[in-house]
């Protein structure tokens, strides 16, 4: 997962981490600083049984994007290992994609948007949460 974050330290959600939560796929974030964490204390399920976030926590950019790749090397190139996985933690893929579809998660999520200055919690609120984008 690619998301719009480049060289801040800083963690973002957005549809490119929701996208493949909700196609079933196991999260690996490139570049975003403490991504899977931050997902983690949303709720989500970030497989750290099968996937190493370790890289999350670089402070350099680039050295995360580097070792999202190399220590995942595995899941990423091998296709018979990674449906092996699939198959094997799919109960949990698709309970992910319930959480990411629940109330329960929208309001973690605007929980966490409470905290920022008054005009983003307006302007999301208004423009984007409650309009049914994520949450139909």
């Amino acid at each position: 997962i690619v998301e719009t974050v480049g060289h801040e330290r800083a963690t973002v959600f957005t549809e490119k981490s929701l996208m493949p939560i909700l196609s079933l796929n196991f999260p690996l974030w490139f570049g975003g600083y403490q991504q899977a964490d931050f997902f983690k204390e949303l709720g989500f399920d970030v497989f750290d049984d099968v996937i190493n976030h370790s890289y999350q926590h670089l402070d350099n950019y680039l050295e995360r994007c580097y070792y999202a790749i190399a220590d995942n090397y595995n899941i990423l190139s091998n296709f018979d290992f990674a449906k092996q996985q699939h198959q094997k933690y799919i109960t949990r893929l698709e309970r992910n994609k319930q959480y990411a579809r629940s109330e329960t998660c929208r309001q973690k999520l605007m929980d966490r948007i409470q905290k920022s200055h008054p005009d983003v919690v307006t302007w999301l609120t208004d423009n984007f949460l409650h309009k049914g984008y994520y949450w139909a």
